[in-house]
């Protein structure tokens, strides 16, 4: 405490001081030594055969471990940023392959579909995927998509078979303590809702007493649905399939009463049906559902740069600063907060690891927060509400740290 610090001499402090800076030099050699090594790797193979190249990116049937080959070996870790000895972080691996491996769904309306007129994927959650690929690389097309379901995605992250996860997911306690993963910042603060046909008498979860629901196993979906239905002694039958479109195909064909899923998902859903106006999304909503993307745990450079890359975004809209006029703003914008974002002036990138135009890349090739948001998930009938800046003219809940 202050006595503590009252008891140092000048030249204690100063000594101090020096090592300290030592610590820093010394990490700095360290990430520059791995991103050196990586770079100096052999060549990887980053689509097996058969892969489809989506938008300059590659998406794989199923997640099979191949999407590594050819990563460096060897580099040595420094333990203490909790990278073992032998096994490149995610950047390093990144670096090494030329892509971004992330792992997603590609069929969830407005979050990630993959258009088969184009063979490419698109959504709000890819789009964070492109985001750190042109933070690290200055292309957003550099990424490598893998197709998880939502009972194996902890698994895969957890096991290397992809370094970003970003599909729906919702953060919790005990998946940020249990599974090996740490969890990004909020992309999109949700909440878990319930459809029902319009030609049902269901208005209310309560009239739900006894119907069959469907929903996805393995998922906060799940446990939100049976626990809120025991706190308010409702019974129901749950009709439980493996992947998002199972459940869909099951409700929509007549084999449950209701449909529970976040109430993102259920609008955007429902908005690509022949008749939207023939389902009806209850009032209620049964949980809190921030959906976050998420890394291992340990890959402390890899983490911050995906932290920051969303927060990018978000800084962005709250200056002004869009796709269209990034270019104007970074040479003629004189606010300290927009020079240092776009890299005009200071080494924000270099604090990364990264180029000094790694945030102006972001925006130029993604976009901001606001851009992403409507270009994915107001077609699909889905507001702001929480999700808008907090200095937003109806302010919400969306709120980086100062760049």
């Amino acid at each position: 405490g202050t006595a503590h610090l009252d008891a140092i001499s000048e030249g204690e402090l100063k000594t101090m001081e020096e090592e300290d800076e030592g610590r820093r030099a010394e990490r700095t050699s360290l990430r520059l030594f791995q991103t050196d090594d990586a770079r100096g790797g052999p060549p990887a193979k980053v689509a097996p055969p058969g892969t489809a190249a989506l938008g300059g990116a590659a998406v794989f049937d199923r997640g099979d471990g191949h999407a590594h080959e050819g990563r460096p070996s060897g580099t040595e870790f420094d333990v203490q940023r909790g990278n073992l000895a032998g096994h490149a972080g995610g950047r390093a691996r990144c670096v090494a392959a030329e892509r971004v491996s992330a792992g997603g769904v590609g069929n969830t309306p407005g979050f990630a579909r993959l258009d088969p007129a184009t063979n490419t994927m698109a959504g709000f959650d890819v789009e964070y995927c492109r985001a750190v690929a042109a933070a690290i690389f200055g292309d957003a097309n550099k990424v490598a998509y893998t197709q998880v379901s939502s009972t194996d995605r902890f698994d895969q992250l957890a096991s290397g078979v992809f370094d970003l996860l970003s599909r729906t997911t919702t953060w919790t306690l005990s998946r940020d303590t249990d599974l090996n993963i740490v969890f990004a910042p909020t992309t999109f603060y949700d909440g878990q809702g319930i459809m029902v046909r319009s030609s049902s008498a269901v208005y209310t979860i309560a009239e739900l007493n006894g119907k069959s629901i469907c929903t996805t196993q393995g998922t906060t979906t799940e446990i939100n649905l049976a626990t809120y239905f025991a706190d308010k002694n409702l019974t129901y039958t749950e009709v439980a399939y493996v992947t998002a479109d199972e459940v869909r195909n099951a409700f929509f064909s007549g084999l449950c009463d209701a449909y529970t899923a976040d109430s993102s998902a259920l609008a955007a859903v429902r908005a690509f049906e022949p008749k939207p106006e023939d389902y009806r999304i209850l009032l209620e909503t049964i949980s809190k559902e921030p959906l976050a993307p998420s890394v291992r745990r340990g890959d402390e450079d890899f983490f911050a740069i995906v932290k920051w890359a969303i927060f990018a975004m978000d800084i962005a809209e709250e200056l002004g600063v869009t796709s269209r006029n990034v270019g104007d703003m970074r040479d003629n914008s004189s606010e300290p907060a927009v020079r240092l974002l776009l890299g005009a002036e200071g080494d924000r990138g270099t604090m990364l690891g990264l180029s000094n135009s790694w945030a102006y890349d972001i925006i130029e090739q993604v976009g901001n927060y606001g851009e992403i948001f409507d270009r994915h998930l107001k077609p699909v009938g889905l507001e702001r509400g929480l999700n808008a800046q907090w200095n937003a003219p109806v302010p919400g809940i969306r709120y980086a740290p100062p760049i």
